[in-house]
């Protein structure tokens, strides 16, 4: 209802600042300089003792030292401005300072940095660099998400009718651990997920070729969707292999795939650097153990923060990592097995494959749970059956409940139990059922 971050605000002071300074500064401070340089804007402007008092995040290893440290070379900035833009930069940070309780404003110098993925980054920098950091400029740019929400919402009632848009209101709405409050009011934050429900709504409208393009760009935006752009490849590739004269629908999804991919080649050969940053960035990012996550190797670990086949990459040879490893693995090799003996076996639409994916994707690699609104794909299979709804609304129940009265560690492994017994109770009714939504070719075809 507009109250973006949950205490009535428009603006998420913290995550606006990184997604805003991130994009707009990104060829000075790349993926490392970010609380350097914000910390010495600080100092040049009197209130480096009030930085001292802090922490900052080296973000070169992730460890967290005394701002006392950004006072020494190594915690120097270390980005080259020129004078025009270094002043930019500084009135920027005035803007978002003056959000911010003061405190807060440099606690937020010990969180993990800037992470967009440089397509994300080159799209976003052209808004950053175009509106300022005013309260009324900052205040526009959370327009973007809210349109990318509603637009989310519109394209499955556009889709899939009226109550498919209500239950995926309820889902983006009401749903726990991704919830407004982590990342509502920022700048761009929901851009992918606009993208994945307008790119599933094309595809269940027979616009192929739009709708795998949409659906590769959203994952371009955040990584994780690209395993619904597999899902839909592996469609086409299935079908052209079984039909007699390949061509059409695969054709156009494959079409729609390399599109959008070559946009991102594109934006990548353009700065080569920052993507081979971003790689290097990432995978120090992935070394990190953040309190959100889910997934099944989360509920595999009980909970911890890791996963069970991190604890064995890190040389962790006990039972328990050991019986967890093998239950991420049992459960992984599950979803891919069931994932392609559906498209292999029955002519399953395009939409489909996609909404197919998400066991594949939630057992694959535990991920923020700020991340679950893709939950809001399996809407339309959920929508086919009340038994399927009241699993939906129990879980996003459940999931509340787990929020509101559970203490961060065993948080994540309840919620990451929820969320499969989500999964295997909506995918196995569906399957006994037949299987294919109505209207599709399979529906017709046992009728």
């Amino acid at each position: 209802f507009g109250d973006l971050v949950g205490d009535g605000a428009r603006i998420h002071d913290w995550d606006a600042m990184h997604y805003y300074l991130g994009s707009k500064y990104f060829p000075e401070l790349g993926y490392r300089e970010l609380y350097r340089c914000i910390a010495k804007h600080e100092r040049e402007s009197g209130r480096g003792p009030i930085v001292d008092r802090g922490e900052v995040r080296n973000l070169d290893d992730y460890v967290t030292y005394s701002g006392s440290w950004t006072a020494t070379p190594a915690g120097e900035c270390r980005a080259r401005f020129t004078p025009e833009r270094w002043e930019a930069f500084g009135e920027d940070v005035d803007g978002f300072r003056r959000l911010f309780d003061l405190s807060s404003f440099h606690a937020a110098l010990s969180d993990h940095g800037y992470n967009a993925t440089p397509v994300h980054t080159a799209w976003l920098g052209v808004l950053t660099n175009a509106v300022p950091s005013t309260r009324a400029g900052l205040t526009a740019l959370t327009l973007v998400d809210v349109f990318a929400l509603v637009a989310a919402v519109a394209a499955i009632g556009w889709a899939f009718g009226p109550l498919a848009a209500g239950l995926a209101l309820v889902v983006l709405g009401l749903g726990t651990p991704w919830s407004l409050l982590w990342t509502g009011g920022s700048v761009g934050r929901f851009a992918w997920l606009g993208l994945l429900c307008v790119g599933l709504a094309l595809l269940k409208k027979d616009r192929l070729l739009p709708g795998a393009a949409l659906v590769t760009l959203a994952g371009l935006l955040r990584l994780f969707p690209l395993a619904f752009v597999g899902a839909i490849a592996l469609h086409a590739i299935i079908g052209a292999t079984r039909a007699r004269r390949p061509g059409g629908d695969a054709v156009r999804l494959l079409a729609g795939i390399g599109i959008a991919a070559a946009m991102g080649v594109a934006v990548v050969v353009a700065n080569v650097d920052a993507f081979r940053a971003f790689l290097e960035n990432s995978a120090l990012h992935a070394s990190i153990l953040p309190r959100t996550r889910l997934g099944l190797g989360v509920l595999a670990s009980l909970g911890s923060a890791g996963s069970a086949l991190e604890a064995l990459r890190d040389g962790d040879r006990s039972f328990g990592v050991l019986l967890g490893s093998l239950v991420w693995a049992s459960g992984l090799l599950l979803a891919m097995g069931f994932l392609l003996a559906r498209l292999w076996q029955r002519r399953e639409p395009a939409w489909t494959a996609l909404c197919l994916t998400a066991p594949l994707l939630f057992a694959a690699s535990p991920m923020a749970g700020y991340d679950y609104a893709w939950l809001v794909v399996i809407v339309p299979l959920v929508l086919a059956s009340p038994a399927r709804s009241g699993m939906l609304l129990a879980a996003l129940a459940g999931l509340g409940a787990a929020s509101a009265l559970v203490e961060t560690g065993p948080r994540q492994g309840l919620q990451s139990a929820i969320v499969a017994l989500l999964l295997l109770g909506v995918f196995w009714h569906e399957h006994r059922e037949g299987g294919a939504p109505p209207g599709s070719p399979s529906a017709a075809a046992g009728a």
